[in-house]
């Protein structure tokens, strides 16, 4: 019997954040360890570090700390919530672009500023070091979490629809999600084209 998405809608919660919050976390213990560890912790480059770091990893920390986020999928729409509140909403009735990614952006206040696009061919390096952070990441978080059961390199389904961006991190629901696209909108996830931003992504601006 096909499953009723309206009446038992999929859940997933969302640990794009945590990917965020881990390297700007690591950073914060590293210069701490580093300022306590030198010989002259008063200079002004230690001591400035020690002070400023957590400011300006703060943006990365907190939607992870403070948030709650959960994506729930009806037959027809997929809705991102922000502790309880819906923040994006994709309707699947109207058009929409559909792709398979291991980046963990996630919403569309992350778009860099157009300073960022135009010069977006001289950052590439950046942006591909970004990626390749987001990879290492997510194989640790399952070689620790899981035993690297579950993992696949392209383990998020990324939703566009005009400005909204939604980024499905299903990890152990991930067949019941392949089951939904498949049974509801005959999509098959594993063939989608891959999604690749060559402008990346900065922190999400979101009044939590």
């Amino acid at each position: 019997m096909q499953r009723d998405y309206d009446k038992e809608p999929l859940i997933i919660k969302d640990i794009n954040t945590f990917f965020d919050f881990l390297p700007a976390f690591v950073c914060i213990i590293i210069c701490y360890i580093a300022y306590l560890l030198t010989d002259n912790p008063s200079s002004s480059f230690y001591r400035n570090a020690f002070i400023i770091m957590p400011f300006l990893t703060l943006p990365y920390i907190r939607p992870f700390i403070k948030c709650k986020r959960e994506i729930i999928i009806t037959k027809n729409t997929i809705n991102y919530l922000n502790n309880g509140e819906v923040l994006e909403s994709i309707d699947l009735n109207s058009p929409f672009k559909i792709y398979k990614s291991f980046s963990v952006a996630h919403h569309k206040s992350q778009k860099p500023h157009e300073v960022i696009q135009i010069l977006w061919l001289f950052l590439l390096p950046g942006t591909i070091f970004q990626y390749f952070m987001n990879f290492i990441l997510k194989l640790f978080y399952y070689i620790f979490a899981f035993k690297l059961k579950h993992y696949k390199v392209m383990d998020s389904v990324i939703l566009l629809q005009d400005e909204k961006i939604i980024n499905i991190l299903s990890i152990e629901k991930y067949y019941e999600l392949e089951k939904y696209f498949k049974d509801s909108h005959n999509i098959n996830i594993k063939e989608l084209k891959i999604y690749f931003d060559k402008y990346g992504y900065i922190y999400e601006k979101i009044d939590n």
